[in-house]
């Protein structure tokens, strides 16, 4: 990110008085963005180059002082780790630098809008969480374990005597953009959730003009951030307020003002899916424990799916909150053979009713490690998986291909054995995988033609196929 500053005037409203914006230019490759007012007199404008070598750029502004001010700099190479911003790569993801990007997330809606030893609590957490993403929201959130009142706001004002739609409040936008930078220095994407009907304080009730109002200074100050991603809604069509036609001018006005192209879809409730084929929309998100219809989604819309809410460990009386760990990794396993991508979530209750699924702080499922081992086992061998039966057996199978590594997963099943037709004349190695006990243990090499492995007969294994 390049941060070019300036002083300016503090009287009026500065948010709507001065319009500002600039021009990047490379070569034949020209950028606009907005800028904003950050407060104390200062204005900022913020930019993301995605070429090496030198940029020039110049300013726009309403106010003479701010207007036409010029500058260079130099675009370096990437430091060790920085592989860009995430990209769709057909039906799976990739870093600008072409290296496979596998979305492997977890949820804490209202981690950043928590005290500061919490929310650092809860980064040392997914430090060394197997988790490289997570979903958040924007503006507070007010549920079931979840009532505590946020300590910012991003408009001037509070819940007693309203809020000023017309300011932003940049105490809260600094602390959001210092956890946004915290997750990127660890390699975790930011999915920013930016409207959701859970809470009290008129937010889901703003216009549409207010609406766009807070997206402009919302990217102006976030979409140069190379982890950030959109969603536009957490459960959309519980938030009355707008309509299928809202969401598609909210998604267009995002497009037209997003200068790099982020990823961008939106959440639905398991009781209504939302039409996923829109132009607009980069990738399926979407609330369900059917892993097979995510998968169907896929095939059908030929686009990246993520199961965002597939259900979460815990032990809460709500049915949404009370899954076992051990069925959470059969879902995760599920989904990954037929190249769905699933999002964790975690509803442990204890007495403070800090739950990582709301509030973030620890995390202290089984299902953690397990989904750390299948992270490392599909990034190692690099499978991008989609869903194939090459033997004929079942729906709930087989992800890969005989070309570059099959991953087989029998989940509640289970055989004794497994025989395998080979492509003539090549040669496989067959590893066995305990789900549950991270175990891999290799069965045999050099294997070809028609081939019968003996298997433990137990449920949770899976087969790893490997091309020699």
């Amino acid at each position: 990110m390049y941060e070019y500053t300036l002083k300016g005037p503090v009287k009026g409203n500065p948010f709507q008085d001065v319009v500002l914006s600039a021009t990047f230019t490379h070569g034949d490759i020209s950028r606009e963005v907005k800028g904003f007012y950050a407060g104390e007199g200062k204005y900022k404008v913020r930019f993301m180059p995605e070429e090496e070598g030198e940029w020039k750029f110049a300013t726009v502004c309403n106010i003479k002082s701010l207007n036409n001010k010029k500058g260079v700099f130099q675009c370096v190479a990437p430091a060790a780790g920085n592989h860009g911003k995430v990209n769709i790569d057909g039906l799976h993801f990739s870093y600008s630098d072409g290296t496979s990007y596998f979305p492997f997330g977890t949820t804490s809606y209202a981690w950043t809008h928590q005290c500061d030893s919490l929310a650092r609590e809860s980064l040392k957490t997914l430090e060394k969480s197997p988790f490289n993403k997570i979903r958040m929201c924007v503006f507070p959130k007010r549920y079931r374990y979840i009532l505590n009142e946020p300590e910012y706001f991003a408009f001037a004002g509070d819940k007693k005597n309203g809020f000023d739609f017309t300011r932003f409040n940049p105490e809260y936008w600094d602390n959001l953009e210092l956890r946004l930078q915290q997750l990127q220095d660890m390699g975790m994407e930011a999915d920013l959730i930016l409207f959701h009907p859970y809470g009290n304080w008129g937010f889901q009730e703003m216009t549409p003009e207010q609406d766009k109002y807070y997206l402009e200074y919302l990217l102006g100050r976030l979409a140069s951030f190379r982890n950030v991603w959109w969603s536009l809604a957490n459960e959309y069509h519980l938030l009355k307020t707008k309509s299928e036609e809202d969401w598609d001018e909210i998604a267009r006005f995002i497009k037209d003002n997003d200068p790099y192209n982020h990823p961008i879809s939106i959440h639905n409730h398991p009781a209504q899916e939302y039409d996923w084929s829109k132009n607009w929309v980069s990738h399926i998100s979407i609330q369900t424990h059917d892993q097979i219809r995510v998968n169907e989604l896929k095939v059908a819309l030929q686009k990246p799916a993520i199961n965002d809410e597939c259900g979460y460990e815990g032990d809460l009386p709500d049915e949404w909150g009370n899954l076992s760990p051990e069925e959470i990794v059969h879902r995760y396993w599920t989904g990954i053979v037929h190249g769905v991508y699933t999002t964790h979530g975690e509803t442990y209750l204890n007495p403070q009713e800090v739950i990582w699924w709301s509030k973030g702080g620890e995390l202290v499922g089984e299902s953690i490690s397990r989904i750390r081992f299948l992270r490392n086992l599909i990034e190692i061998n690099d499978l991008k998986l989609d869903y194939n039966k090459p033997q004929g057996w079942g729906k709930h199978v087989s992800g890969g291909d005989f070309d570059n590594g099959m991953l087989i997963y029998f989940g509640h099943h289970q055989p004794g054995s497994w025989t395998f037709d080979f492509p003539e004349g090549k040669q496989y190695e067959i590893t066995l995988i305990d789900t549950w006990e991270m175990t891999e243990k290799k069965l045999e090499s050099k294997c070809s033609g028609k081939f019968t492995v003996k298997l433990p007969a137990e449920p949770g294994k899976a087969l790893l196929v490997t091309p020699l």
